[in-house]
């Protein structure tokens, strides 16, 4: 028998499809889980070439509405501070609704994303009309036509929340294993790139300050790989060989023609010397600029060496110590 409730009716227009075939519904499942998994893909590649997590994030819920009309989403990122949420896609959603929930704080009671943070467990809420998680937030989501909303946070591998990934729907109802199985797969990918992002952030910051700390220094780095022959360099090492990075060629060659005449051959014996011991150098040497300026570095250098044992990258720091001799 149909149910009679206007609530009983939405819930399940929500929840059960229209009734399909065996063949059909196997299809159509088969259809919507290959297509997840290309969205899933898309979005690692464009993590892997380092986008931007609002591109990345935009693509990757539009390409999930797309499966599912109707079905509107967002993403939202934890603050550092732990306590604000920020919207990085709603690709869908009205503008001033997302302008009113960007940056409000997390709470037990704090609609669906922001009691899910809060909690650290999803929050289904049916009916964004009655449930009082919306108490301070009903009036603009219905304003706005929203009913239900879903919303589940992303964790880290050390369950630590980064934020929180939402469906909202314009009829009350529940999630369908399907879109459980949607949510499971967009939380876990979210999380994939939220992670890399912030790792890439945090490596961004240390090599900045790494560059800086050698300005001051007048020190700079560098790592030879032996096998082939190639040498990455810091800014400060070019800056105090008067070149830039990409005038620089990045071999030993382009530096040891670079090191005083009256310097070379004993350079060279003390670098040779050093890999056949696999012993750290220390020594001191003149360079010559482009412009023909004479600079006087001291250089030190260890050898890391293969599983067999052979040496197989130098790494090693020159100090432009010109002023001080």
């Amino acid at each position: 028998m149909p149910p009679t409730d206007p609530t009983e009716r939405a819930r399940s227009a929500t929840e059960s499809p229209a009734p399909l075939t065996e063949s059909r519904t196997a299809a159509a499942v088969f259809d919507a889980s290959a297509e997840l998994l290309l969205s899933q893909n898309r979005v690692l590649e464009r993590v892997v070439r380092g986008a931007s997590l609002n591109e990345t994030f935009d693509l990757y819920l539009r390409s999930i509405e797309a499966q599912s009309p109707g079905m509107l989403s967002s993403i939202l990122l934890l603050d550092e501070d732990g306590v604000h949420v920020r919207h990085v896609a709603a690709p869908s959603l009205p503008e001033s609704y997302i302008r009113a929930i960007d940056g409000q704080p997390i709470g037990p009671n704090a609609g669906s994303c922001g009691t899910a943070a809060y909690r650290g467990e999803a929050v289904v809420v049916e009916d964004i009309a009655t449930d009082p998680l919306w108490a301070e937030y009903r009036d603009g989501a219905l304003s706005h036509g929203l009913r239900a909303c879903w919303s589940t946070p992303i964790l880290d591998a050390q369950q630590r929340v980064l934020g929180t990934f939402a469906l909202y729907f314009r009829a009350p109802g529940r999630p369908s294993p399907r879109h459980r199985h949607l949510i499971g797969v967009t939380t876990h990918t979210a999380a994939i790139a939220i992670v890399a992002h912030r790792e890439r952030q945090q490596m961004a910051r240390r090599l900045a300050q790494l560059e800086e700390a050698q300005l001051v220094a007048q020190l700079g780095s560098y790592d030879w790989d032996v096998r082939s022959n190639t040498v990455q360099r810091s800014k400060e090492l070019c800056r105090i060989f008067g070149l830039t990075p990409d005038e620089f060629a990045p071999t030993m060659e382009a530096y040891f023609e670079r090191v005083h005449s009256a310097d070379r051959a004993t350079t060279k014996d003390i670098i040779e010397r050093s890999a056949r011991d696999r012993t750290p150098f220390d020594f001191e040497e003149r360079i010559v600029r482009p412009d023909g300026a004479v600079r006087r570095l001291h250089s030190q250098g260890t050898w890391m060496t293969d599983a067999g044992g052979e040496s197989a990258r130098l790494v090693g720091v020159c100090r432009d110590i010109t002023e001080r001799r």
